[in-house]
């Protein structure tokens, strides 16, 4: 893999706030509040629930046109 997207990758966490520049020391996770953890993990779970249900629907589509 070339240096280039894993530099824009790096870029995007840091615009995101979830990396911090430290100077000529590169990049540092930033830190977290429990709030912010409780969000991440709620947004997860919503995914995670409307790719089930998407999976569910195509089984029974599959089922149908048999």
């Amino acid at each position: 893999m070339s240096r280039t997207p894993i530099r824009e990758a790096l870029h995007r966490l840091q615009a995101s706030g979830l990396a911090v520049t430290r100077g000529r020391q590169g990049l540092q996770v930033a830190q977290l509040s429990v709030a912010d953890l409780l969000d991440g993990l709620t947004v997860v779970a919503e995914l995670e629930a409307l790719a089930a249900a998407q999976a569910a629907r195509r089984i029974n589509d599959i089922g149908r046109s048999l």
